[in-house]
């Protein structure tokens, strides 16, 4: 654990393959919060148990089969390290919606960010405490950034166009706020277009009537059930209207769901929102009601 996030107020624990966070003074314990954090659906946190150490309260983290970015990092592939960090912005921005949890009390270094690898989705640690780590949101958004220099340049990914482009996007602007780095790491439009021209055609076919196939034309591609969607799918009620996104980079396509009421199903698996999922020949896709597959040619 970094211990670099301390201050004078708490104390990290190592606890095996978990760990504890002590509150040093009982009045800094925030119980709206903590119990605002048991109860949070979607940014995904740790799960932290309220306990006692020597009279004082102490948050218990479980971490279970989650595993923290730091041990993963040096291996992983690139669409892995896509889906974690477009998770991580993901949980970040869901704790800005929320509206009782703080930015400032989430503990943003790479041994405290856990991975789901199953789904490679991100594990943030909150900490319910009057004390935060962090000023103000400017000063939280300018350590995101600084741990996303830090996670690119630590991956084997670091010499790869794609990311040195994006690391140089990071390093040279003195201030990003979390939208501007949210589209940053989803998306590059030049790197995109470049590999559109020269790879395979995606097709999105339809299985029921009446029959449809839709070319997919460009390497940023709108899916929904409304007329100026690039792909259309009218008339289909449990369809959103910016159902879902179809981004074309490095030669693969990516597939996000919009945060869509009735959920982007793919062979039969819920994706989870804002997380891409890279699309390959015969997969079986559910928007709302509409089943499609996936063609390559």
């Amino acid at each position: 654990m970094n211990r670099s996030l301390e201050n004078d107020r708490i104390v990290w624990l190592n606890m095996g393959d978990n760990c504890a966070v002590v509150i040093k003074n009982q009045a800094d314990f925030l119980h709206t919060e903590y119990k605002v954090m048991q109860n949070e659906q979607k940014a995904k946190l740790v799960p932290g148990i309220r306990m006692d150490f020597n009279g004082l309260p102490m948050l218990y983290y479980q971490m279970g089969s989650l595993r923290s970015l730091s041990a993963l990092l040096s291996s992983m592939k690139e669409t892995e390290l896509m889906q974690i960090l477009n998770s991580l912005l993901e949980q970040c921005n869901s704790i800005v919606n929320n509206g009782f949890l703080q930015l400032r009390s989430v503990a943003l270094d790479m041994d405290s960010i856990y991975v789901d690898q199953s789904k490679y989705i991100a594990y943030l640690i909150y900490i319910p405490c009057r004390s935060r780590f962090y000023v103000d949101v400017n000063d939280f958004e300018d350590s995101l950034r600084d741990l996303l220099i830090n996670i690119i340049t630590g991956s084997q990914l670091v010499t790869q166009f794609t990311w040195q482009n994006k690391l140089s996007k990071l390093q040279g602007s003195p201030h990003l706020d979390l939208n501007e780095m949210r589209h940053l790491i989803m998306y590059d439009r030049q790197n995109a277009v470049s590999g559109f021209s020269n790879g395979p055609r995606l097709y999105l076919c339809t299985l029921s009537s009446p029959r449809q196939k839709f070319r997919i034309e460009k390497p940023n591609c709108v899916i929904g059930r409304k007329q100026e969607c690039d792909v259309a799918l009218l008339n289909a009620g449990l369809v959103g209207r910016h159902h879902a996104d179809l981004i074309m980079q490095n030669g693969v396509f990516l597939l996000v769901d919009n945060n869509s009421k009735n959920g982007t199903f793919v062979n039969g698996q819920r994706l989870y929102p804002k997380n891409p999922y890279q699309l390959k020949e015969g997969d079986m896709i559910r928007f709302g009601n509409v089943d499609m597959r996936v063609e390559f040619r």
